[in-house]
């Protein structure tokens, strides 16, 4: 959430004092950070959840 507050910010600030030819690098920067970061990720939620009868998910007012 932090980078959806600083990237409009830190993105005009160099489209205005620099130019439009620092979005790519800029894009290309923060890209390759998201996916060093995603390289971190060791494990997740793998396992399903499965309902205990198959008309479950549909409620119980159907």
């Amino acid at each position: 959430m932090a980078a959806q507050v600083v990237t409009p910010i830190l993105s005009g600030a160099l489209l205005e004092h620099v130019g439009y030819f620092t979005l790519l690098p800029y894009g290309a920067t923060f890209v390759a950070l998201a996916f060093v970061t995603m390289l971190f990720v060791r494990h997740g939620d793998s396992r399903s959840i499965k309902p205990a009868s198959p008309l479950e998910p549909l409620g119980e007012a159907d």
